[in-house]
């Protein structure tokens, strides 16, 4: 009995060190060979791309994945500015760690040059740029966000207002006059304008926003329409003004009491209207043609 138990402990500590594998290493330029800190690592299964856990590297570039099942792995390393490489994983042996060294990567010109974002501009526009501490934009991001995806982050950090902090924000906007009239009733308007305003004490935050938009669109209707029946072809070309009055607001507005760190509640409202008008003002001319004769029939 007490052989078996020996042996039965011996099994037992033999498994729990098979599963206990760690796997190390750390991040640095190719060039300088300085640490790249906070750089995305990821460890992804080698038979089948499956990622399995994903950080991100120390102030010193260093890195380190615990209680890691044997098998097949390779780790890919992601960073701003950097191309994305891809390093394999030496086979697990005996000991319980491996140790990668430094992995070195190579900066990607590509990310250099200028860089153009675009976003939803209506979006943007609605944040108040009085209210915007920090634009980040992350070209590559971390495993925990999206390992495999092409697309970037834009992370807006905003300022926290302080306590008595007043703010008011107006933005105002104008179009130019339409380069094509098309003989139109009335002239096209376009303008537009918004306001922020938000007050905080120390346990309540209020805000309160709205925006107004005219966008009217100039045009005309040129068309030509015909049919044939039997002996008789009718023609109907219209030519006239088919115009759009477009305009739309909205208001929203918070009201946040915090009593406590631990506590917060907040209730808000929206209310918005968006129309859109057209006006079709066209002249159709009828005519009939036989066409046997060629004679026009009033």
């Amino acid at each position: 009995m007490k052989v078996f138990a020996f042996t039965l402990l011996i099994l037992l500590t033999s498994i729990a060190c098979i599963q206990a594998q760690t796997i190390s290493g750390s991040v640095a330029d190719r060039q300088t060979k300085q640490p790249l800190a906070y750089c995305s690592v990821a460890l992804f299964k080698s038979p089948d791309s499956t990622l399995v856990t994903g950080l991100l590297t120390s102030e010193n570039g260093a890195f380190k994945f615990e209680n890691v099942t044997p098998g097949p792995y390779y780790i890919q390393t992601q960073y701003i500015g950097y191309s994305k490489a891809t390093f394999p994983v030496p086979a697990f042996r005996a000991q319980n760690t491996i140790e990668l060294g430094q992995i070195l990567m190579d900066a990607d010109p590509r990310t250099l040059q200028e860089l153009n974002v675009t976003a939803d501009r209506q979006l943007l526009e609605k944040i108040p740029a009085n209210t915007i501490e920090n634009v980040e934009v992350i070209t590559s991001p971390s495993a925990r966000f999206d390992p495999d995806g092409k697309s970037g982050i834009i992370n807006i950090t905003t300022k926290a207002a302080l306590s008595g902090s007043r703010s008011f924000s107006a933005n105002v906007q104008a179009g130019l006059p339409a380069i094509y009239r098309y003989d139109n009733l009335h002239n096209p308007l376009r303008f537009g304008g918004d306001v922020t305003f938000n007050a905080r004490s120390e346990k309540w935050d209020v805000s309160l926003s709205g925006n107004y938009l005219r966008n009217d669109i100039a045009g005309q209707r040129t068309g030509d329409v015909n049919t044939t029946i039997g002996q008789v072809f009718t023609s109907f070309p219209s030519d006239g003004e088919r115009s759009f009055i477009r305009y739309n607001y909205t208001a929203r507005g918070s009201v946040s009491f915090t009593p406590r760190s631990s506590d917060a509640f907040s209730v808000g409202f929206y209310t918005g209207f968006r129309s859109q008008s057209r006006r079709a003002d066209i002249v159709y001319n009828n005519t009939k043609t036989d066409l046997q004769t060629g004679d026009v029939i009033i």
